[in-house]
């Protein structure tokens, strides 16, 4: 009996060996505290560069929120809704003017109607030169705040056609104030076509637009068209410097953006003028992990005059991998003179959290032991009163150390209890079994 008895307590205590302490502050080697300005079921919380640099995980499952007792509290992971949509184009009316060297000639005369759309403009006769194309009135219309980015198509441009453009916009003409400088191209270098016809507006303009070129031969202008949209998740895109480091295996350049960002763009910029590199995109989420292709970027920075045409963006598909090569590829496969300047472009996740117990919350991060599971609480939001409206936005404050880097370590392998209580469970019961037939056996017979 007392074997039996003891069988019993053994089995009772195989769910409390087995269990796994919850998880506290100390798990994890620094943690931010989360700043709320008002009251909230629940709030969202978007991470800055500083968070991903302490994550161990691309999985982000090394974060969580604890509550002022130092309690779990139930989060969820978010990424802000992508817009696929095209921006909206309209084609907007022009009339091509005079301009004698860096000046417009004039007078200029004008009929517009009643709602100010122009509809006749005459230049000076007399004074049309080799410039008399390089110069246009834009009539925006009545919808202009919308206006995002102009984009042309032009005709009669000479080979190698490179020109600085200066676009100024008034709501009358003749009151002209500067809105954008951009450089118009159109050129074909080492096999590649180079092509930029968009002009992208920093502000919204007024009624009209006045477009002008450098100094240079006209061209004729066929069609400007007017971009808008709505605003996309690269509106709120943050660009992070990362350092190259030269990389002798390859004689390309290594990155390391410090964490797992949620990286969708690669930027080059070359630093010296009229040089040109071709490069293929490599990644990989640890040192001892093989190289994943991400795609190739073409960096160029030319320049003519005011005229600087400069690229090397290069959109990949959203990825965490930390680490990064760029390696020399193309024809020739031609370093650029000096180091390239790099920026990475990321839009960052959002924890949104449950404002379970007080505050303030902390925001903890970087585990090698322990791993959070995020909860499914999107539809929650939509039971709430107001919705989503009802999630508060939180503010990510100084850094503290929490557990140190001793919560960096990686966990060591659990002991199987559970497998050794089921074994001492059987064992136990085999020997129950031979001490009954044993005494069976001993038992005197009738």
């Amino acid at each position: 009996m007392r074997i039996l008895a003891f069988l019993t307590l053994l089995a009772a205590a195989m769910p409390a060996a087995a269990a796994t302490p919850p998880a506290a502050e100390t798990d994890f080697a620094n943690g931010f505290e989360l700043g709320t300005s008002a009251t909230a079921p629940a709030y969202r919380v978007s991470l800055d560069a500083a968070v991903y640099r302490q994550l161990q995980h691309a999985d982000l499952s090394d974060l969580a929120v604890f509550n002022s007792a130092g309690q779990l509290v139930a989060q969820a992971f978010e990424r802000p809704q992508e817009n696929p949509s095209l921006p909206a184009q309209r084609p907007l009316p022009f009339y091509a003017i005079a301009q004698q060297g860096a000046h417009i000639a004039g007078p200029l005369k004008l009929r517009v109607d009643a709602g100010g759309t122009v509809v006749h403009l005459e230049t000076p006769a007399g004074t049309r030169d080799a410039d008399e194309s390089s110069a246009w009135i834009i009539d925006a219309g009545e919808e202009s705040a919308g206006i995002t980015a102009l984009r042309l198509a032009w005709d009669g441009a000479t080979e190698g056609f490179m020109r600085h453009a200066r676009l100024e916009t008034g709501a009358e003409l003749g009151a002209w104030q500067g809105l954008a400088e951009a450089t118009l191209a159109d050129l074909e270098r080492d096999g590649k076509r180079l092509v930029q016809d968009t002009i992208a507006l920093p502000a919204a303009p007024a009624r009209y637009l006045r477009l002008r070129l450098d100094a240079g031969p006209g061209i004729t202008l066929r069609t400007v068209l007017a971009l808008s949209g709505s605003p996309s998740t690269q509106d709120n895109e943050i660009r992070t410097a990362v350092a190259p480091q030269p990389d002798p295996a390859t004689g390309g350049w290594l990155l390391d953006t410090g964490g797992p960002l949620p990286v969708e763009l690669i930027r080059v910029r070359l630093p010296a003028d009229n040089d040109m590199a071709e490069f293929e995109l490599l990644s990989r989420s640890a040192e001892d992990k093989a190289w994943q292709s991400r795609g190739r970027l073409l960096a160029y920075r030319l320049k003519t005059g005011d005229a600087l045409l400069e690229d090397g963006d290069a959109r990949v598909d959203l990825t965490r991998d930390r680490f990064w090569s760029l390696r020399l590829t193309g024809k020739q496969r031609a370093a650029p003179a000096g180091v390239p300047t790099v920026e990475v472009g990321w839009v960052p996740d959002q924890v949104v959290f449950l404002a379970r117990g007080a505050g303030p919350y902390t925001l903890a991060a970087g585990s090698g032991s322990r791993r959070i599971e995020p909860q499914a609480l999107g539809k929650l939001w939509q039971s709430m009163p107001g919705g989503s409206g009802a999630v508060q936005a939180a503010r990510i404050g100084a850094m503290r150390e929490l557990g140190g880097t001793a919560a960096l370590e990686p966990a060591r392998a659990p002991i199987p209890w559970q497998r050794y209580l089921m074994w001492a469970l059987l064992v136990g019961a085999v020997a129950v079994l031979a001490l009954m037939a044993r005494s069976l056996l001993r038992a005197p017979r009738a």
